[in-house]
């Protein structure tokens, strides 16, 4: 949380690396993070429709099986909702589940100054992509917990929100742009190049 805290502090991401202790040199224990990453949206199967991160949905299905997790506390289940973290101080020990506290990553929302309808589709996105799922060794020592963030490139976030395996709001864009995505056979499908450089610009 103090990591979170303290990359997005100033206003723009700095990137930065919180090590926790290292494995023991005998028996390879350590600490560990299950997320891929500090912040990542969950995944509902809600009647046979995913609703959130579709890259997510097999955890956060792992959460509500091994730890009753199925979302917000207030029970609404939205395309938004962060993951907690589940961390585990050794091999021995019980995960335990953290909330993340949105004050501690202020969402990214996604809003166009010629395009005013596109705040309709409420698309957002987190600040910062903080990776959490690698190890580090020095000197032959093993580290199983170190979350380090960057910042996002527009292209990242354009593919995260756009790809069909995503979000897939290719379509929604184009109609609340008035655009005509139904492309017949043979036609060049420019409309997908004008969603992503309005995206883009947002």
């Amino acid at each position: 949380i103090k990591h979170l805290t303290k990359a997005v502090a100033c206003g723009s991401a700095e990137a930065y690396v919180t090590v926790f202790r290292p494995t023991n040199p005998g028996t390879g224990d350590g600490p560990a993070i299950w997320n891929e990453q500090l912040l990542s949206y969950a995944a509902y199967n809600q009647d046979g429709k995913v609703i959130g991160d579709p890259k997510n949905l097999r955890f956060t299905q792992m959460l509500e099986e091994r730890f009753g997790w199925k979302g917000p506390p207030d029970g609404k289940q939205g395309p938004y909702d962060y993951l907690p973290l589940v961390i585990q101080s050794s091999p021995n020990d019980a995960p335990q589940l953290f909330d993340v506290p949105l004050e501690c990553a202020p969402e990214v929302h996604i809003h166009h100054p010629e395009h005013p309808e596109l705040s309709e589709l409420n698309m957002r996105w987190y600040p910062i992509p903080a990776v959490c799922a690698l190890d580090m060794t020095i000197g032959g020592i093993v580290y199983s917990a170190v979350p380090f963030n960057g910042w996002y490139a527009n292209t990242e976030v354009l593919r995260d929100l756009t790809d069909a395996s995503r979000y897939n709001m290719l379509v929604p864009v184009a109609r609340t742009l008035g655009l005509d995505p139904d492309t017949k056979p043979g036609d060049e499908p420019l409309w997908k190049d004008e969603v992503m450089t309005v995206l883009n610009k947002a």
